[in-house]
């Protein structure tokens, strides 16, 4: 399987160029019409709701965001390296944790959807409020704080592994950390690449494509070219794989009521 690791403000989404709040008088309007239109099973009105300020914070906006804010030539150039390659998106993006179910509807306002690899999201995502329906609030205090312990770990031993090969200091950012977890139990990628607009190039070397923001044109036939040299599965280091890691996942990922249906 080939993946494409997505982040979405700055890749597909302009951080700096949004339209959404011009057309806030008519939010709601729009998730009932692209209910009704788009007819696959996500109800982006209930989704919404018909206020702007309910909780979840945002669900309109996201409706809007995605309508308005994604570009349609990145969303193309998107969609051409996917057919082009076969590969399936995995959210790498902060909007993973709005879950697999919401990023496959608002994927299909664009017909994305698709696309969505179906496994189950990064550990951030059982930190939000999307899970507080499996688990108590102790429960996702000590989530939370495990996993930071673990990934944290997991940062310090990477940063130490490039500071003593190349005898400099280099950072590592966080997200190519759970990327390289996510790819050590998921060993049927066999090619990956990670498009960011944040620096992944510590740890993700030659499977990353930083955009300065957006995908641009020239950027196209050099993803197509990562993801078409299978050089996997990617295994972590062997001392990253330890034995808290292995028990961090057996808890909190393999058995997490959240991936109910999913992969892991």
């Amino acid at each position: 399987m080939k993946a494409l690791f997505l982040d979405i403000d700055g890749v597909i989404q302009s951080p700096y160029d949004t339209e959404r709040f011009e057309h806030t008088s008519e939010m709601v309007e729009l998730s009932k019409r692209l209910t009704l239109e788009l007819d696959n099973g996500f109800d982006y009105y209930k989704y919404g709701g018909d206020q702007t300020d309910r909780f979840p914070p945002g669900t309109q906006y996201d409706v809007a965001a995605v309508y308005y804010d994604w570009r349609p030539e990145t969303v193309e150039r998107l969609r051409r390296i996917l057919d082009n390659t076969g590969a399936m998106i995995v959210l790498s993006s902060d909007w993973r944790e709005k879950g697999l179910h919401v990023m496959k509807g608002l994927l299909n306002i664009h017909g994305l959807g698709k696309y969505l690899y179906p496994s189950a999201p990064f550990y951030t995502a059982y930190w939000k409020p999307y899970v507080q329906e499996f688990y108590t609030e102790k429960e996702l205090s000590q989530m939370k704080n495990e996993t930071q312990a673990i990934m944290d770990r997991m940062y310090e031993q990477m940063r130490n592994q490039y500071n003593n090969h190349t005898g400099t200091y280099h950072g590592v950012d966080t997200r190519s950390i759970e990327i390289r977890e996510y790819l050590d139990h998921h060993q049927e990628i066999t090619s990956y690449v990670a498009v960011d607009d944040r620096n992944l190039t510590w740890g993700l070397e030659g499977h990353f494509i930083q955009t300065y923001p957006l995908i641009k044109e020239d950027q196209v036939p050099m993803i197509e070219e990562i993801l078409n040299h299978e050089d996997g599965p990617y295994s972590l280091p062997a001392e990253m794989k330890t034995k808290e890691l292995e028990e961090w996942r057996e808890k909190w990922v393999r058995h997490c009521p959240y991936n109910e249906g999913n992969l892991i």
